[in-house]
């Protein structure tokens, strides 16, 4: 369900980026070099949410160690089968989530009404660093949640995401040009808000499926010490 999540605000992320170059050209119509100049306030946002996202984390991680009565351990790093990571991970995300949403429904929509040039860059930078921070963050809780296999994680992450993006990329723009720029991106975003109910189940639920996972390699783990032996 998180590599679910992750790859549909992976979707708004990618569908933004692939196609501001040919709308601001229709649009504006702008040259390479001044569509290339567009790209910077999302690639900002996307710098600042890579940096902040971790701070946050590490911030709520601490508050939440703190109401629980659980005591991190820097040196020998942590048990999180005694810690609720899903929710300590999680809830930065939501406010996000609903920015990063918004943002793209009104991108799509000021692309529509083809306002000044300041409107979608304004847009484009909040899009970058709130969406780009909520599937970062999803990603961190994967490695969180497998950490003994965290590359294997990752890659079944971005081999799904990519997957699912290259197919959205080659459909986006006959859907921009069926349903229009503001129907477009406000089917995206919809996308994400219908899938975030995933948020809820995952903290509520999370923790018992991570520790019914740990006690059954336990004993997998133990029957194969048992083979091994004989």
């Amino acid at each position: 369900m998180i590599i679910f999540y992750n790859t549909m605000l992976y979707l708004v992320f990618i569908l933004v980026c692939a196609t501001l170059s040919t709308q601001f050209a229709a649009i504006y119509r702008y040259n390479n070099l001044q569509i290339g100049l567009c790209y910077l306030p999302y690639g900002v946002g996307c710098c600042i949410a890579s940096v902040a996202q971790g701070h946050i984390l590490d911030w709520n991680y601490r508050r939440i160690a703190r109401q629980i009565g659980f005591t991190i351990n820097l040196r020998r790093g942590d048990d999180l089968s005694k810690f609720p990571i899903e929710r300590a991970r999680l809830q930065p995300l939501y406010f996000a989530v609903v920015a990063g949403v918004a943002a793209t429904i009104g991108y799509g929509w000021v692309l529509e009404a083809e306002t000044s040039l300041a409107g979608p860059l304004v847009l484009v930078f909040v899009i970058g660093l709130c969406i780009t921070g909520s599937f970062s963050i999803l990603s961190t809780l994967i490695v969180d949640l497998y950490p003994e296999k965290p590359a294997t994680a990752i890659a079944a992450l971005n081999l799904l995401r990519c997957l699912f993006g290259a197919g959205a990329t080659a459909v986006v723009e006959k859907m921009i040009r069926t349903m229009g720029r503001g129907w477009c991106f406000t089917f995206w975003a919809l996308v994400v808000v219908v899938s975030s109910p995933i948020l809820v189940v995952v903290t509520k639920w999370g923790p018992q499926w991570r520790e019914e996972r740990r006690i059954r390699h336990l004993k997998q783990r133990e029957k194969e010490a048992a083979r091994l032996e004989e």
